[in-house]
């Protein structure tokens, strides 16, 4: 096959003559620019080798993190030392470069350039770092003029790569340009190879074999095309195969059309024919009706069904009626899941294949790692007994209802090794309280076994002086009864947020809370509970039958040469069975012994038959098995023995009781690398599938809460390994599914389950007979900026305004030298005093008055080094909670892997971590920190919103006004707005009914400066100044909000920003109906509440303009309005600061709850 040439000059061509006996060779390339254009090493990648590409141009960076996922790219320049430098970017974008000289000569030749801020490194530091021992095989140098600064920054004697590739001409010229550092390389024991009047190939000594390679420029012995001549051919062999295909199947279906008809005359002239057509009209009126009726019944009883289910106090009662009635409920159940409306595919909004590429391995933080400790510390069997008498467990017990199950569990565990003496009582409830037990799938022996132990059935709560009773039932009992014992929930929950009302239920009814993993725990707290929180080993039952599980099921495959796939789940859009059917799909095109077979159970939320028909094309369904029908153990245990491999691409999870089972059982599993399971599925003893975190699209609806999606195309690579392994060899797989079998042996089968668990239930009861309050006022030290003219300072000064409010003693640590005493409202009495020195990581050894210590952290203050590091290992050893709020964290993902784990080490000292979109979770998740992170929204007022609600519809004579709104910087955009806003003036009859509003404030320093006179120059050549009016102050609040407030519609147009999260853009969503932002990541929070900009450039922002005009599509307008309102009383500043406040207070119950010891 002839190989395929991408590069400019044909340097592919000439490299891989001399390479191409090399399997899986490695590259690196400086100076990349594109993944796909003129690239040198895009054939060598097709070809399997991969390597690193070095590239400062951000855009062409995240292009090349989109598609070399096996490439390690950097988002760096390279020279002779280690610095920040301006990087020119140039509008014809392979001409950037370092070089200002350059980029000076580029603006004569009539190009645009621009500058931003760039991390610079030598060579010799990323052969340290990223290469090592390995072979380079070709190194490529191509940076605009600064070829000789490359070069030296390299030990040329200790990293020698075969050949090199060099530029070596002046840029958009044939100036030769060498001379200066050639003699560097032959002074190095490089030898000149090859000139193709661009580019000088260079060998090192010890590889001069290859030297006769370069004897000849590319010819006609290569044996290669252009990939756009092959691109061509492809298509058109494309086109080809598929006419021949149609004219063959034109033929046949012409003939078979033929045949048919003869064979329809016949039967129609046939004697039967005539005789029977009475009767076949009969026929078909009676089918007709029947589908009509059976169409209302599903409609209505379905439809009806969850309609009903939606009215608690109804929910209630229809529950009591069909569990008396299990076959009536299995047939309701297929009634409610039958399919009336869409299949309702969860929505996987935009995901940069970035996104699921990690620099890091998870580190674990220290909250987590105190928490699992406390669940490891035991009491004593006297020590648990002093303090509990009686166990009560109140909730599910009938039917396969996973609480059911757990709760089944609990008790058989509890009676069945109750070493110490504790009486053990139920109360099942379904809705409602029953005095029942039916349909369990241990049958009747274990029904009766429970029955015994109903509290009404001869068990009495009286008489006994330490009780629990511990609630575990859905929905959450709100009618808990204090007389039968301490009120305990025992929960599970799968999002990162619980709703308000469960959360209320909680901390109004329960005084205590008991959890099976870190995960939960954390969104406990972080949805505001504030009661005491505790992470327990469950004591679980094991199955008798998996103990015949060993190597050789494992071996089976190998000897069938098929593969079987197994999940097991509800099929609710949170199991991401959509995922793993769009793996399977792939899976099964390249596999062909590969099945799979999914257990589930009808609900309204199980659309599994859709998802088939959507993501599983026909050829691959035959070996695709779903399972409706209830098993019982034995029938689940031979489900799980016949399978290969469990997979479980989950969205979030409380518990995951099949990869438990799975583990039982010795099988592989395949699940997502997030959730509760990670306790004990870890990357050690499964496969994790990679994932990114998204908003949630339960059916809970919190436009808060986000769950993770998990990668079906990484799931499908991963699934093709393990079976490959299977297929071969099983060594690696059995001794990883073993330390699964023993990681959850100990966690949930062993007595150390029950010890945990009872003395989870004994701290608690300790801890409440002491009646601990949750009522002090907290202590709160804030390191912010302060009355400046800075985003952060204006988010702490709303912070603080409302915290003090909720019970909150604060003070503020500033930097030094920056307070602005103007800015310091007459009224705002917050003390504050200046501590830290700007650029310097604050030194945090000397707050000792106060009990929580918050950073307001960005990347422009200080960085997150060892420093800091050394700072909150202090201020933890003195017993402080510690936070920190990022207000930027994409512009880690360009640091060196070094900066990364300083940086990931940081943050995993702090209590929470909080950032503020999605995009933040993902960046901070690439550098391993997961754990204590927690999204937090942005604030907005209140009452801003109010401004916009009734102001009429204008008139035609009326002026329309387009604003703007923000610090006036180059990457805000406004140069391309006031652009956009001439080209739309010149298309309109009455230019005089439109002006452009920007409030717009220019900063002290000289960027801000310099992009207020380029855009004034602009405003002045266009010759638009009567149409354009400039608020450039820093304005109070009040009087931006009259501003914006005025504006029919405000254009947000940045550019490309590491910014996370625009304080700009809330305000003007607050003021303003209708707001336009660009496709920029910074507004990735805001996407369904504003009008999207279909790009960057000024005709992008003037077709915004003109639908303006136009009204816009009135059902978008409509959802936009409507999402907005929404959106602005989820984030009202005083409920985000009531928010902050409650974790506050989770965290310091959860500090003293801790020191309840033995």
């Amino acid at each position: 096959m002839s190989f395929v040439s991408y590069a400019q000059n044909f340097e592919d061509v000439m490299l891989w003559r001399a390479l191409k006996e090399i399997n899986n060779g490695f590259y690196i390339d400086i100076g990349a620019w594109s993944p796909d254009i003129d690239s040198v090493t895009r054939a060598f990648y097709e070809k399997g080798w991969h390597g690193i590409n070095i590239e400062p141009n951000r855009d062409f960076y995240l292009e090349y993190c989109s598609k070399r996922d096996r490439d390690i790219n950097l988002n760096l320049a390279i020279s002779d030392s280690e610095d920040e430098a301006d990087f020119f970017i140039v509008s014809n974008p392979g001409l950037s470069s370092l070089s200002e000289n350059v980029a000076k000569s580029h603006i004569k030749d009539g190009w645009d350039v621009k500058s931003e801020k760039v991390k610079v490194v030598t060579l010799n530091k990323i052969f340290e770092e990223y290469v090592r021992d390995r072979a380079v095989h070709f190194l490529k140098v191509d940076v605009e003029g600064l070829e000789e600064k490359v070069l030296i920054g390299n030990d040329w004697h200790k990293n020698r790569p075969w050949i090199l590739l060099v530029e070596a001409t002046r840029p958009m010229s044939q100036v030769e340009a060498y001379s200066h550092w050639e003699p560097l390389l032959l002074k190095s024991n490089y030898l000149f190879a090859y000139a193709d009047g661009l580019n000088r190939f260079y060998i090192a000594k010890e590889h001069s074999a290859l030297l006769d390679s370069f004897d000849y420029p590319p010819n006609v012995f290569d044996d290669f095309v252009l990939h756009h001549h092959a691109q061509a051919v492809y298509r058109a062999e494309q086109v080809e195969q598929k006419y021949a295909l149609l004219e063959a199947d034109h033929t046949k279906l012409k003939s078979e059309t033929t045949r048919l008809n003869i064979e329809l005359k016949s039967i129609y002239e046939s004697k039967s024919w005539r005789i029977t057509a009475p009767l076949r009209h009969f026929f078909n009126l009676a089918r007709n009706v029947k589908k009509n009726i059976r169409n209302k019944l599903i409609y209505m009883t379905g439809g009806g069904m969850r309609y009903l289910s939606r009215i608690k106090h109804l929910k209630k009662l229809i529950l009591l009626l069909v569990d008396r009635s299990p076959s009536l409920k299995r047939r309701l159940q297929r009634l409610m899941a039958q399919s009336t409306v869409a299949s309702n595919l969860p929505i996987r909004g935009y995901a940069r294949d970035e996104d699921f590429q990690d620099f890091l391995k998870p580190k674990a933080a220290e909250v987590k790692i105190k928490s699992l400790r406390l669940r490891d510390e035991h009491f004593s069997r006297e020590e648990i007994a002093s303090s509990l008498s009686l166990l009560s467990i109140d909730g599910h017990f009938s039917g396969s209802y996973s609480l059911a199950s757990v709760n089944r569990n609990i008790v058989k565990r509890l009676k069945n090794n109750n070493s110490i003496n504790i009486e053990i009582s139920i109360s099942p409830r379904e809705g409602e309280k029953v005095n029942w037990i039916r349909d369990t799938p241990g049958g009747g022996e274990e029904s009766n076994f429970l029955s015994k132990l109903i509290v009404n059935s001869g068990i009495s709560s009286d008489g006994y002086s330490n009780k629990i009773c511990l609630y575990h039932h859905y929905p959450i009992v709100e009618d808990v009864d204090p007389a039968n014992g301490l009120p305990v929930a025992l929960f599970f929950w799968e999002e990162s947020r619980v709703p308000e009302d469960i959360i209320e239920t909680l901390n109004s009814n329960y005084r205590g809370v008991i959890v099976t993993a870190w995960f939960v725990k954390k969104v406990l707290m972080d949805s505001g509970c504030i009661l005491p929180v505790q992470v327990v080993s469950l004591p679980l039952i094991d199955n008798t039958l998996s103990s015949r599980s060993d190597r050789n099921f494992l071996e089976r495959a190998q000897r069938k040469k098929e593969l079987r796939l197994l999940h097991v789940s509800s099929c609710f859009p949170r199991k991401g069975v959509d995922v793993l059917l769009e793996a399977f799909n792939i899976l099964a095109s390249e596999i062909s012994q590969v099945s799979l077979t999914i257990k589930t159970f009808p609900n309204p939320h199980n659309r599994i038959n859709d998802w088939v028909d959507e993501l599983v094309i026909e050829e691959n369904r035959s070996r695709l098995k779903i399972i409706f029908e209830d098993y019982d153990t034995g029938m689940m245990t031979r489900l799980y023995k016949d399978s290969d491999i469990v997979v479980l691409p989950t969205r979030g999870e409380g518990l995951n009781m099949p990869a438990i089972e799975a583990a039982e059982f010795c099988r592989p599993v395949v699940v997502t690398g997030y959730g509760a399971h990670t306790d004990f599925a870890q990357d050690d003893n499964s496969w994790w599938i990679p994932y990114r975190f998204s908003q949630a699209q339960s059916h809970f609806s919190n436009s808060l809460s986000v769950w993770v999606d998990p990668s079906a195309h990484s799931l499908a690579a991963r699934l093709k390994e393990l079976c490959q392994k299977l297929l071969n060899d099983n060594d690696e797989v059995y001794e990883k599914t073993k330390r699964l079998k023993e990681k959850i042996n100990g966690q949930f089968f062993s007595d150390t389950s029950n010890y945990s668990f009872l003395t989870a239930l004994a701290r608690l009861q300790r801890f409440n007979s002491v009646n601990h309050k949750n009522t002090d006022k907290l202590s709160i030290g804030i390191v912010t900026t302060w009355a400046e003219a800075c985003g952060v300072a204006e988010y702490t000064r709303q912070l603080v305004e409302n915290l003090s409010n909720s019970d909150c003693n604060i003070q503020v640590l500033a930097p030094k030298g920056r307070v602005d005493l103007e800015n310091i409202q007459g009224s705002d009495d917050t003390p504050w005093h200046e501590a830290w020195d700007m650029g310097y990581s604050p030194d945090l050894s000397r707050i000792d008055l106060v009990d929580i210590v918050w950073l307001q952290h960005h990347f422009a203050f200080y960085g997150l080094d060892e420093n800091l590091y050394r700072n909150l290992v202090a201020l933890r050893s003195r017993d402080k909670l510690v936070y920190i709020t990022l207000h930027t964290t994409r512009v880690m993902l360009g640091f060196t892997r070094e900066a990364q784990e300083i940086t990931s080490n940081c943050l995993s000292l702090f209590d929470r971590v909080f950032v503020h979109t999605v995009d933040d979770l993902n960046n901070l998740k690439r550098i391993g920190v997961v754990d204590n992170v927690t999204l937090m929204p942005q604030g907005v007022q209140e009452s801003k919103f109010l401004l916009q609600e009734k102001k009429n519809e204008r008139s035609n004579e009326e002026v329309f006004i387009v604003g703007c709104f923000g610090f006036l910087l180059e990457h805000k955009g406004v140069y391309q707005l006031i652009t956009a806003f001439d080209d739309f003036l010149k298309n309109q009859k009455n230019a005089e009914l439109y002006r452009l509003r920007l409030v717009t404030s220019v900063r002290g320093d000289n960027q801000s400066i310099k992009e207020f006179e380029r855009c004034t120059r602009l405003v002045a050549s266009l010759n638009r100044e009567e149409h354009i009016e400039w608020h450039t102050d820093y304005l109070p609040i009040d009087e931006v909000e009259i501003l914006l407030g005025g504006c029919d519609l405000l254009v947000l147009p940045y550019q490309f920003t590491q910014e996370s999260s625009s304080a700009a853009v809330r305000t003007a969503i607050a003021c303003c109906k209708n707001v336009a932002t660009t496709p920029a990541p910074i507004f990735e929070e805001v996407r369904g509440i504003t009008f999207s900009i279909d790009g960057f450039e000024s005709k992008d922002i003037k077709k915004i303009l003109e639908e303006a005009i136009d009204g816009f599509d009135v059902s978008t307008k409509s959802k936009v309005h409507e999402n907005r309102e929404k959106w602005i009383l989820d984030r009202q500043w005083s409920k985000v600061a009531k928010t902050y406040s409650k974790i506050f207070r989770s965290a310091a119950m959860d500090a003293k709850f801790s020191e309840v010891t033995c």
